[in-house]
């Protein structure tokens, strides 16, 4: 059968969705002019329209790269990971669109409508888009999406399934409209005070930044850093993504928080949704795929992430991925592993195992191999950071030395040993940096694979750092399946064997 959905017409229905998703937001009235929240979503348009653009122009014109590109696609989805991974992402842009759109028009929120009808226009097309790739994945070689189907089915069906149910629990338990009171446990008190969370000091510091004051500067003039006295303690990727939403008109606290929940709900899915592809097809086990999602979603540390609001979810999926692509796509490893640190760097202390891993590579010039690993893991942070660090030097050191130097903290009444001795600042960090030590030295020796380093990094930040709270426990979890798979499933096309 002809197939009369090719790469150029995909690119030329994508250009009139575009089109027409461009003057919809055009024809949109807007009360207050030219305003910030309009200009983004005119470039939020404006730009892939644009590269849409330029490749429909380039597809009539070049018969020849249009069939290159067709073959390279072709090729891409020979690979049932890949076809997984177009497949998802294009059935949760379809429906996900779907029901933005739907609750713009059905909701008795005015400003929640008016917000979302601003966007409809992007979601039309973004919704449109990936419809529209669910077709073209069906339409090309329908024999191969025959058995892959047939193949993967099952496992696409659990899937759904696993996924659908998460985002219910977590909906729920994440939602800010639910009393307090909800949470409440007879054997411990469990009632969130939002303004006591950390996700609250992200939403001032936001506001901070959109006043024009610099986050870190309040802590020049600290004498001691025994304590967090509400100051920035992370690089500040994650207050700048506060800003942006403060920038877009969101400035109330119920507002804010929607938003960015909505952002924790879709990455801690998103986490388990890359637990199971990697079960289910770099470690060829259904079992254990369905095994790590759930694993994921459904323990007591992953819900209490989510019914604090807390961000953890988002540095802890840039950490996978960069694990996950490690050794096939280096670079990108090292740059999704600083974007990690940009957010949160609970796991500074893997930073050395990659630079080990960078040295031993490259039979010669192993020192600039490991300084082009150190420069594309400290580009976002130092990126990020510059605009900040240099108005007020001293402030940023100050506020990120805190980590280092507080005094010890716990949630739940278990002290570290340096608490138990009566240790108090860097002294107090020999007992954790002396486990770290030991895991550089088993790197160094080439017995680790990512995860299990991975794992016992984090482990070691749980049990021996001064500060441990409920929310750490969620970076050891993910990490587990893992390990399971690493150490007792052969993985497809493993191109480096660490322990060797």
């Amino acid at each position: 059968m002809k197939n009369h959905f090719s790469l150029r017409t995909f690119l030329h229905a994508a250009l009139i969705e575009g089109v027409v998703a461009f003057i919809w937001l055009l024809l949109i009235p807007s009360e207050g002019g030219m305003t910030g929240t309009r200009l983004m979503l005119i470039a939020a348009v404006l730009l892939p329209l644009a590269v849409t653009v330029f490749f429909t122009l380039k597809a009539n014109k070049n018969s020849e790269w249009n069939q290159q590109s067709t073959q390279k696609m072709a090729a891409l989805l020979r690979e049932d990971g890949n076809r997984t991974n177009i497949f998802f992402l294009s059935l949760i842009g379809t429906f996900g669109s779907g029901y933005i759109i739907y609750t713009a028009l059905a909701t008795t929120n005015l400003h929640t409508q008016g917000y979302l009808l601003r966007l409809a226009p992007l979601v039309f097309w973004a919704g449109s888009f990936s419809l529209q790739i669910l077709v073209f994945l069906r339409q090309q070689e329908p024999a191969a999406w025959i058995a892959y189907l047939k193949k993967h089915g099952l496992a696409i069906m659990l899937l759904l399934a696993i996924l659908s149910v998460g985002f219910v629990v977590h909906n729920n338990l994440g939602n800010p409209k639910r009393p307090a009171s909800a949470y409440y446990s007879p054997v411990d008190n469990l009632e969130f005070d939002i303004e006591e969370q950390d996700i609250f000091l992200v939403y001032k510091e936001g506001l901070n930044l959109l006043q024009g004051n610099n986050p870190y500067a309040r802590a020049e003039d600290l004498t001691q850093t025994r304590w967090n006295s509400e100051l920035p303690t992370y690089l500040p990727l994650i207050y700048y993504g506060s800003w942006l939403t403060h920038r877009a008109g969101l400035q109330e606290l119920d507002q804010w928080l929607n938003i960015w929940r909505g952002i924790f709900l879709g990455v801690n899915l998103l986490i388990a949704y890359t637990l199971f592809h990697l079960g289910h097809h770099r470690f060829n086990s259904t079992t254990l795929a369905v095994f790590g999602a759930l694993f994921w979603l459904f323990n007591r540390w992953t819900l209490h992430v989510t019914m604090i609001y807390h961000f953890n979810f988002i540095p802890i999926f840039f950490f996978l991925l960069a694990l996950i692509l490690y050794p096939r796509h280096k670079i990108t490893a090292y740059i999704l592993f600083g974007i990690s640190l940009g957010v949160k760097h609970n796991a500074i202390f893997f930073l050395p195992i990659f630079l080990i891993w960078a040295w031993h590579e490259a039979s010669e010039q192993r020192i600039k191999n490991v300084v082009i690993a150190g420069l594309a893991i400290a580009s976002v942070p130092f990126l990020a950071s510059l605009p900040l660090f240099a108005p007020s030097p001293l402030g940023f050191i100050k506020s990120l030395l805190i980590s280092l130097t507080r005094f010890p903290e716990t949630h739940m009444g278990v002290l570290s040993l340096d608490a138990l001795m009566g240790w108090v600042g860097l002294p107090a960090k020999i007992p954790l940096l002396t486990m770290v030590l030991l895991i550089y030295v088993l790197a160094w020796k080439r017995k680790l694979r990512p995860f299990a380093a991975g794992l016992l990094i984090m482990l070691i930040f749980v049990d021996f750092h001064s500060v441990l709270f409920r929310h750490y426990m969620a970076w050891v979890i993910p990490l587990l399946p893992l390990v399971i798979g690493e150490t007792f499933y052969q993985e497809k096309e493993l191109e480096q064997d660490f322990c060797s």
